[in-house]
């Protein structure tokens, strides 16, 4: 190096110097024309105690990297790499030298685990009017506040502070209200950090021009509901679903979407290092789905959701229903049971929508009955669960089900259904898989066939209208629940060639004589329906009459006890079906 030196040859251009007694050796003044025609320095040590006098010699420099190095507090006109210098790459650097310059043509600038950044005072300034990318890795993000940098496209901060407290007040001095911010607005923004929600919500409030969001966290609780919420989209004006203006809007899809956080962002990435563990609440998975549906629905939507649980690989999240397995298995997988996701994913879905439209969480009659069936297909069409639990019945029929397109679980009690001639073609019947229906009209049943139900339960009233049956087929039900002693016989109009499981909850409030009658109807039951496992509940006010009532239907043990599915007394468990080799139940 020293011949190098000494021959001062003007094509030297490159230079990597990575031990600590080159450098020494070519500090002093005397060999300081080395560095005259460099256009790229590197300088690469563990750490020089003393600092070094390079960069005011460095005329011609278009990238510098530092890593080790502590330069002198330099004079303002005594830097030519200003007017030169393009990539900038320090690490374990101080950057004082920095402060109140302004590097002209500086395009990509990294600061890594910087060193004395808290003698940088609030009025410090940075100049950088043409750079595109910033990147800083330390645990005092605030440094960034003395940056000003109209222009830049990317910021990339790794925080590796341990509370959120900490990381919430270094990010609160970067975006502070109290600062003129306006010249850090990145389109594309990427955070690996441990932070409060409210502080990220903060940061993102003024970033108007951000398209791209990338968030590593590292785990869960990383993040919070509240965050999630504040990402979701919602309607501009007030609904409250009172007008049928209102609902004409809604129907025509002529709703006007909103969000005051990143307006214009069009993708978001989400990773976490480590996903749930045993015995911690899940409290932002259900509103991962809200967030891509309702932004979609936004002037400029977001066009792409990419989440990543642990070690699982990526999963996307836009356009994307239970349907889509095995990616929507894999979000909720060992969490939410099969039975269960479909009501999670609408769930979360149209809980942004009932904070628009005025449903409440409470049992509220149906919302809906007094607008005509023009508006229904906009509400329906997408559910995948529709649970309704009224306080008393509607008398008015709702025609609903030829709304129903991708329909799989229907939990409805005090509900009138209109039904549908048979040439109309109901979707539900070939993708209702549960069924339950409390106090309800069965004539809607009327000769269809529903090719997927699994479950189904129904109980009856005796002050209840029923409507004659003659033929339902449900040719895949394994279990079936009935609760009604009244109108026991509609069972019979049940093709169950499936069945496993038949619980029958009956209320025996008749004299004795009927008992006959009672035995003579689940007789013929048994002999119409052939469940593998037969369990009755009797609610039997006279306790002392059950013994000879079960052993003239043939069961030969009683057990009395509170019946969990239909809360009466006297549950008795029947013999299986004949022909199948398996003990009693």
């Amino acid at each position: 190096m020293e011949a190098i030196a000494s021959t001062a040859t003007p094509k030297l251009t490159n230079l990597v110097l990575a031990t600590t007694t080159v450098i020494q050796r070519l500090n002093p003044s005397q060999w300081v024309h080395i560095y005259s025609g460099l256009t790229v320095l590197e300088v690469d040590v563990i750490k020089l105690t003393e600092p070094v006098d390079l960069l005011r010699h460095c005329a011609r420099l278009e990238e510098l990297k530092l890593s080790g190095v502590v330069t002198h507090h330099l004079p303002h006109d005594e830097l030519p790499l200003l007017r030169t210098l393009r990539r900038l790459w320090l690490r374990r650097t101080s950057v004082q030298w920095m402060v109140g310059r302004t590097f002209k043509r500086l395009d990509s600038c990294t600061l890594l685990r910087l060193v004395d950044t808290r003698t940088i005072g609030q009025t410090s300034v940075i100049y950088l009017p043409l750079c595109t990318n910033i990147a800083l890795q330390s645990h005092l993000i605030g440094v960034l506040a003395v940056f000003h940098a109209p222009v830049v496209n990317k910021i990339e901060i790794k925080c590796n502070q341990w509370t959120k407290v900490r990381t919430s007040l270094e990010l609160g001095r970067v975006w502070s209200q109290r600062r003129n911010q306006g010249m850090l607005q990145p389109r594309i923004l990427s955070l690996q950090m441990l932070c409060g929600d409210q502080a990220l919500l903060k940061a993102l409030d003024q970033m108007v021009t951000l398209e791209e969001l990338n968030l590593d966290v590292p785990h869960p609780n990383a993040l919070g509901r509240n965050f999630f919420e504040s990402m979701c989209a919602a309607p501009k004006r007030a609904f409250t679903g009172k007008t049928n203006e209102e609902w004409t809007r809604w129907a025509a899809d002529a709703t006007k979407w909103q969000t005051q956080v990143c307006p214009s962002l069009i993708k978001l990435q989400l990773r976490y290092e480590r996903w749930l563990r045993q015995g911690e609440m899940d409290v932002s998975t259900p509103l991962f789905v809200a967030v891509a549906w309702t932004r979609a629905k936004l002037p400029l939507p977001l066009q792409q959701f990419v989440l990543e649980l642990g070690e699982d690989g990526p999963l996307q999240l836009t356009g994307m229903t239970y349907r889509d397995d095995p990616n929507f298995k894999r979000l909720w997988r060992d969490r939410v049971p099969d039975n269960d996701q479909e009501v999670l994913y609408i769930g979360c879905i149209t809980s942004v929508i009932h904070r628009s439209i005025g449903f409440t969480e409470e049992t509220c009659a149906f919302p809906l009955r007094r607008l005509g069936q023009q508006y229904y297909s906009s509400i329906f069409r997408r559910l995948r669960a529709f649970h309704h639990h009224g306080l008393v019945y509607l008398q008015r029929p709702c025609n609903v089900l030829p709304f129903f397109e991708h329909l799989e679980v229907l939990d409805i009690s005090r509900f009138h259904i209109e039904p549908c001639s048979l040439a109309t073609n109901l979707p539900l019947c070939r993708t209702l898989r549960i069924l339950h229906g409390c106090c309800i009209s069965l004539d809607w049943m009327e000769r269809r066939m529903f090719e997927q139900v699994t479950e189904c339960k129904i109980r009856l009233d005796k002050n209840e209208h029923v409507s004659k049956l003659s033929r339902v087929e449900m040719p895949t039900c394994k279990k079936m629940e009935f609760i009604g002693s009244s109108y026991l016989k509609i069972l019979g109009y049940f093709l169950l060639p499936s069945l496993d499981l038949l619980h029958l909850g009956l209320s025996r409030t008749e004299e004795s004589s009927n008992d006959t009658l009672l035995i003579r109807d689940i007789g013929l039951l048994i002999q119409s329906i052939h469940p593998r496992v037969l369990q009755i509940c009797i609610e039997d006010r006279n306790e002392g009459h059950g013994p000879s009532l079960w052993s003239e239907i043939g069961v030969d043990g009683v057990v009395v006890k509170n019946c969990r599915d239909c809360g009466h007394r006297g549950v008795v468990v029947g013999n299986e079906r004949p022909g199948v080799n398996e003990p009693a139940t």
